[in-house]
């Protein structure tokens, strides 16, 4: 819409310097319809320009709308889907040690799987293999946090 208003702004400029100048009035149509191309394409680059200029963000900026990639629970989630892809992580703990944890990625945030939801899983899906959703309820926190999956109809 905006290039087409753009176009007509051009046409217009176009037919008054025609009425000013006769040696435009000979230029072809086609000659005519690139002039006003080359012009929407400049202008189309002066915006673009101006818009890649204006999301530049300086470091303070930056910083301030920095939010650090965090890993989420699978307890947070309402309804979880046994389809979905789970991925192996590794980390390091605060003594240096490495670790590898479990993920499952939905709209583009992790959520830790726990082993022992993976456990529980199992199990009901030995005995409901048709399973194809359920819901993890978090109790207790640190070394006393516990996993129940509950199946879902």
């Amino acid at each position: 819409m905006k290039l087409k208003k753009l176009a007509q702004t051009y046409k217009k400029v176009w037919d008054l310097d025609e009425a000013f100048n006769p040696e435009l009035q000979m230029i072809s149509d086609e000659e005519h319809n690139k002039y006003i191309e080359e012009c929407i394409k400049k202008e189309d680059a002066l915006i673009k320009l101006q818009e890649d200029k204006h999301t530049m963000a300086n470091l303070k900026e930056a910083a301030l709308a920095y939010e650090a990639p965090q890993t989420l629970n699978i307890a947070d989630l309402e309804v979880v889907s046994t389809d979905l892809d789970v991925q192996e992580k590794s980390g390091t703990n605060k003594d240096g040690e490495d670790f590898s944890y479990n993920v499952v990625e939905i709209e583009g945030k992790q959520y830790r799987v726990p082993n022992s939801v993976l456990t529980e899983l199992k199990t009901i899906l030995e005995e409901k293999p048709e399973l194809k959703k359920f819901r993890v309820k978090k109790t207790g926190q640190g070394l006393q946090t516990r996993y129940t999956v509950i199946p879902l109809v």
